[in-house]
């Protein structure tokens, strides 16, 4: 059961530019097949302060990415027509708008997939509102493409002599 829990608020945080309704609002794309969810997602959100639009296939994902990016996108894995890994793969090529996956797909070789795909956090159904809200204002306070430290490769060029070594292009040059 998802629980319904309000009280906290967002960060103000600029929405994107494309479209007038969303002027000093985060756009929340809520990519939901249950109509029951996705309206409680919705009106949540909207009650909140953010600039809402919702999907349940990867046709409506696209008109709404051409019309306007997200901020973050809330994505269930379970959808009718499309796998919401496909539709995860299709957002990836269009957009850098932070994905959490908000599925009923609880096992570990789910979540890891998803985070694998290109989601940056993911939640099981069912959950609960107020978590949900902390995990969004977490994937908001990351600067948008960044890299956590211990992931990043270290930069080493060798010289020596005339030659230089670069290992991640494992090139030689003279």
């Amino acid at each position: 059961m998802i629980s319904r829990q309000s009280g906290h608020d967002f960060p103000d945080r600029q929405g994107t530019d494309a479209s007038p309704a969303g002027q000093g609002r985060i756009f929340v794309l809520v990519v939901e097949d249950d109509i029951d969810i996705r309206n409680l997602l919705t009106r949540f959100l909207s009650q909140q302060g953010y600039d809402v639009d919702s999907a349940m296939t990867g046709a409506e994902v696209q008109t709404i990415l051409a019309r306007r990016q997200p901020d973050i996108i809330l994505l269930d894995l379970m959808l009718p027509q499309e796998s919401g890994h496909a539709i995860c793969g299709l957002i990836r090529q269009r957009s850098v708008a932070p994905i959490i996956m908000v599925t009923a797909l609880a096992d570990v070789r789910d979540r890891v997939a998803g985070l694998d795909l290109g989601a940056d956090d993911y939640i099981s159904k069912p959950f609960d509102l107020t978590e949900l809200a902390a995990r969004m204002r977490a994937v908001l306070r990351r600067p948008s493409g960044a890299v956590a430290p211990s992931m990043q490769k270290p930069k080493y060029d060798y010289s020596f002599g005339n030659w230089t070594f670069v290992p991640e292009k494992r090139a030689l040059y003279s």
